[in-house]
């Protein structure tokens, strides 16, 4: 509770501080500052190569969300009509986001300065350089926005791991997890689970840290390994979704009615969600020198999911050759 009102904080400073560098790129630039990006039609359209498509997995880490609130449905008003709009509300305003927000940046910072800038860094160029084209001190600028994406970051994150372990832990059936992993303390937190979970965490960000070169190096391989693990939970949803719908299984709401309207949109986000697994990880990998640097590189980016999905394909395998053994000795 105190860190989702941290998050509630976090966002709206965010909110504010995006709308702002909008609304003054965009003032900037009617008032006669030149723009950073040529705009051409050349320039515009996109080149249908695995950059492309990598994108995609970056999209759904943008709007990766909808899901984790899903788990609290049960304390929403009016769930049947509050939680569909609420997500097609999101959708459509990180969508606005996203188009006029890159139209300001492109405003303000050229692609060369932002490749220069590096993945870590760009997004504190683009505040440093609209700062001072107002005459103001660019470094107090960055030093305001590293302030609010850290207090953001924080309650964002907590909600984010505290949201998927209740979704996880909370609501199976009585002996499919350890009872360790399931048992809650007198707010219903799960705290157990969050610790072991930040303990795996630790190991999967240690193991990286060995042979990285930096902290740009470092970061940038965790931000596409975690676009690249959202994707996974997205194709799996949308097949059991296909499987669901086709099965005509009773479910409390329903956001799209007709089955062919329901079926585009499950099949659409399908082809979108392979298109950004295999787009990002071929992306990842183009331009090495070596065949053996690429074997390496695709070793990192698909083997870690693969080998958890294996595993818990493995645990399910194994609980329920328990469960049919406990039935077999009941029924003796």
């Amino acid at each position: 509770r105190s860190f989702s009102k941290l998050n509630a904080v976090g966002g709206y400073l965010t909110i504010t501080l995006v709308v702002a560098f909008v609304f003054f790129a965009i003032v900037g630039w009617l008032l006669g500052e030149q723009s950073a990006t040529s705009f051409s039609t050349a320039n515009v359209m996109p080149d249908f190569g695995t950059t492309y498509f990598a994108t995609f997995a970056w999209l759904l880490l943008a709007v990766a969300g909808a899901e984790v609130a899903g788990t609290y449905i049960t304390e929403v008003d009016k769930p049947a009509r509050t939680f569909p709009r609420g997500v097609i509300i999101a959708t459509l305003l990180v969508a606005a986001a996203y188009i006029i927000g890159s139209i300001a940046v492109s405003l303000v910072a050229s692609p060369e300065a932002l490749e220069k800038a590096g993945l870590a860094s760009s997004e504190y160029v683009v505040y440093q350089i609209l700062s001072e084209n107002f005459g103001l001190n660019g470094a107090i600028a960055v030093r305001l926005l590293a302030a609010v994406l850290f207090v953001a970051s924080v309650g964002g994150f907590v909600v984010w791991m505290e949201s998927p372990i209740r979704a996880m832990f909370a609501d199976v059936p009585k002996g499919t997890f350890p009872r360790f992993l399931t048992k809650k303390d007198g707010n219903g937190t799960l705290k157990n689970a969050l610790w072991l979970q930040a303990a795996v965490l630790l190991v999967l960000i240690a193991v990286p840290l060995i042979g990285i070169g930096g902290v740009e190096s470092f970061f940038t391989l965790v931000t596409n390994m975690t676009a690249l693990s959202l994707v996974i939970p997205y194709i799996i949803l949308v097949v059991a979704y296909i499987v669901f719908r086709h099965r005509k299984m009773a479910a409390s709401f329903t956001m799209l009615k007709a089955n062919t309207s329901a079926y585009t949109a499950a099949g659409v986000t399908l082809a979108l969600s392979f298109a950004a697994y295999f787009g990002a990880g071929l992306d990842y990998v183009m331009g090495t020198e070596s065949t053996g640097e690429a074997i390496r590189l695709v070793l990192e980016t698909y083997a870690g999911p693969i080998l958890l999905i294996a595993v818990g394909y493995g645990y399910v395998w194994l609980h329920k050759r328990r469960y049919l053994a406990n039935e077999e000795k009941r029924a003796a």
